[in-house]
């Protein structure tokens, strides 16, 4: 065999390789998905504690804000569900130990004794620690029907994948100029943002935190992938921040993921979450 076809068979060999360990991943976390719905539908406290993070967040129509796991824990008992059904996993590996997963779920029961019965569309991030697959993030968005725009014009999912991509280059635009009156607007009032070392921001220590950036020189984002469940939303790509750093240049990577909702006829993003990626060498 020639030099040329060992490239190539070594190539093919490599993807292979690559979706190979992608379905075995995805496989896992479908059980874990599974397993860890179940647990909170039964309210099996001690089960659960074993398959979240101990910095885990989730954030549900019904909580009123952003639960840590001692929270959620504790408060388990305030949802009394009789069904949880979870549809077809979808797996986008943001890193090697971390995994974004979506998928559809059906509620019915209740939330301190009001219905949470529906239709949700679940985005969570599991990260891999040890050998395990845990899951350190977790949101509920509603589905429903999207509002018509005014003129009484059905607005398709083309056309709302378009307005999030710009509303997403004008929120990185005005990361580079600190301008806190483009940024306010396209975050809802309870949105946090998990950075990348983990601490969660509200709004206003968000808007706060990025006006004070000392180093950031530029922001792009590309990359992104736009997936929209009727007035939700989700948009995932890659950011590329460069910094001045003790006058050197520095350039870092996030995989980064929004939660978009439709609010009062406009687009407001709920969460963000950054996963940094390694520093290319």
């Amino acid at each position: 065999m020639n030099p040329l076809a060992w490239v190539t068979l070594a190539a093919v060999l490599s993807i292979d390789a690559g979706v190979s360990d992608d379905k075995a991943i995805l496989q896992e976390l479908e059980k874990a998905v599974q397993t860890l719905n179940q647990l909170y539908a039964k309210g099996d406290v001690n089960a659960i504690r074993g398959l979240i993070t101990v910095d885990h967040v989730a954030i549900t129509p019904y909580y009123g804000g952003p639960q840590n796991a001692v929270e959620q824990l504790k408060n388990l008992s305030d949802t009394k569900l009789t069904e949880y059904v979870t549809g077809k996993v979808q797996l986008t590996m943001l890193a090697k130990d971390v995994a974004l997963v979506s998928y559809p779920i059906t509620l019915k029961g209740t939330h301190k004794g009001t219905s949470v019965s529906g239709k949700y569309h679940v985005g969570a991030v599991w990260v891999k620690r040890d050998t395990k697959w845990l899951e350190a993030f977790y949101q509920e968005s509603p589905v429903k029907a999207a509002p018509k725009p005014a003129g009484g014009a059905k607005q398709d999912a083309n056309a709302v994948e378009k307005q999030l991509l710009t509303l997403e280059r004008n929120w990185a635009k005005a990361l580079e100029k600190r301008d806190a009156k483009v940024i306010e607007p396209l975050l809802a009032k309870d949105f946090i943002s998990i950075e990348p070392d983990g601490s969660v921001l509200n709004k206003e220590q968000y808007i706060e935190a990025r006006l004070k950036d000392p180093v950031l020189e530029s922001c792009t984002i590309d990359m992104m992938q736009v997936r929209v469940f009727g007035n939700a939303a989700t948009v995932m790509g890659l950011q590329t921040n460069r910094d001045r750093v003790k006058g050197e240049k520095v350039t870092t990577q996030y995989r980064f993921l929004d939660v978009w909702v439709m609010q009062d006829g406009a687009w407001k993003c709920v969460s963000t979450q950054e996963t940094p990626l390694p520093a290319k060498k």
